[in-house]
């Protein structure tokens, strides 16, 4: 199962062109986004990224991945906020980019 905040994280890092500016942008923890990265790579079996000290560059792999995943974790799936429609009390979601939601009516 792939972890959505660990994509999310990887998106972030792809579309920024390494975990430090992306780190800076986001205002993240730059260790934190290295470390999603490294944990997608693992659970998908995959390498994404190509590590230089000097040069950030996604693998042939990287590049598929962020080209399918960019435009689907832009804008939430209506099954993230079914939750709120069955549970209309106060509610929590987790993940990336969820609303806070107080009451749904």
């Amino acid at each position: 199962m792939v972890d959505i905040p660990a994509l999310t994280d990887f998106n972030l890092v792809a579309s920024h062109g390494g975990d430090g500016r992306a780190a800076r942008a986001s205002g993240r923890p730059k260790a934190s986004l290295s470390r999603h990265v490294r944990d997608l790579e693992e659970s998908l079996g995959l390498r994404l990224v190509e590590r230089d000290s000097r040069v950030f560059r996604l693998t042939e792999d990287g590049k598929t991945l962020h080209a399918r995943t960019e435009g689907l974790l832009a804008e939430p799936p209506r099954a993230w906020f079914a939750p709120m429609i069955l549970r209309p009390r106060f509610l929590r979601l987790r993940g990336p980019a969820l609303p806070i939601c107080t009451r749904v009516r």
